[in-house]
């Protein structure tokens, strides 16, 4: 998943006639985990760029380009066509199969054009949360062409009901250095977003679902620009209780250390943009529901809150 990062704010320079140096001011202004919340929405969800049109297929709007590339692609392949919308034909729309074949094309034309980045791993692509599986794409296609991709998150908490956080290595290339949830990830292709939730505690914590409980949060969709061009992701969390007994193994080159944290010592790193803002959002949702309280202004969604117990059959 692309993530965004905070500048800092600096004190008066000292001098010989200046005023004394004034400590540095938080990055959020106010004390509540909702001034944090307020500020961290217009973080991940921007309007797109005037150099983007929309990509649509029939009625359905299915990602944001760049006009340049949009007529790059269009130079190459009669699949597409660009007016001030991205259109696909017809013809290349008309299944599962003929999509497919359409948008892997796309990949391998901007890609011998360099304006597409190498990773072949196909990520299940949707119009909208939840709905059916449009087509199956290279990940390396998503971000150029603001495709739909699904990730999960996990908001961890210890025994004493702490946040388990984890930090980013520095040598990570997306906000090194930066406080993030236990884990995260995007789901794979035919993968359940519960299987994807084990599979990530595993993969970036070593933990077991011999030593979890899950439970569904809200989701909310993302949408801003990344580097690669337009990040659009639904972006669904989890709340995850960790047994005593549970033991969280680090990979180096992806955290540097897993800490717990109370929601004050939360709200700190927060208010000084220490924390991955897309998490940040996950972890501030959690805490208010754990306060029997949801977060009813229209950015966070909410499926059929429950527990998720029969997952056995996954390491």
């Amino acid at each position: 998943m692309g993530r965004t990062m905070f500048g800092k704010l600096f004190g008066a320079l000292r001098g010989k006639n200046a005023e004394p140096k004034k400590e540095a001011q938080p990055l959020i202004q106010g004390e509540t985990l909702e001034a944090v919340y307020e500020h961290l929405k217009k973080e991940v969800q921007q309007e797109p760029p005037s150099t983007m049109v929309r990509f649509v297929v029939g009625k359905e709007t299915m990602g944001y380009i760049n006009k340049d590339t949009a007529m790059r692609l269009c130079s190459y392949t009669s699949n597409f066509r660009l007016t001030n919308v991205l259109t696909m034909i017809d013809v290349a729309a008309a299944d599962f199969t003929s999509r497919n074949k359409a948008m892997n094309e796309a990949y391998e034309i901007l890609l011998r054009c360099d304006l597409a980045y190498k990773n072949d791993e196909l990520l299940d692509i949707r119009p909208a949360p939840f709905e059916p599986v449009w087509a199956r794409v290279p990940r390396g296609l998503c971000r150029v062409m603001g495709l739909l991709t699904q990730s999960v998150h996990l908001t961890a908490y210890d025994t004493d009901g702490r946040l388990v956080m984890a930090k980013r290595a520095e040598g990570k290339k997306v906000a090194p250095g930066k406080w993030d949830c236990m884990a995260a990830g995007l789901v794979a292709t035919c993968e359940q977003v519960e299987a994807a939730v084990f599979r990530e505690a595993y993969e970036e914590a070593g933990l077991t679902t011999a030593e979890l409980q899950i439970a569904d949060g809200g989701h909310y969709v993302e949408a801003r620009l990344v580097p690669e061009g337009w990040l659009r992701e639904h972006v669904v969390n989890f709340d995850v209780a960790l047994n005593k007994d549970a033991k969280l193994n680090n990979h180096p080159d992806d955290v540097s250390e897993f800490a717990a944290k109370t929601e004050e010592e939360f709200l700190a790193l927060a208010r000084a943009g220490e924390v991955v803002s897309e998490s940040a959002l996950c972890m501030i949702e959690s805490l208010a529901r754990r306060k029997g309280q949801r977060l009813d202004d229209g950015f966070f969604s909410y499926r059929v809150l429950r527990p998720v117990k029969d997952y056995s059959y996954i390491v």
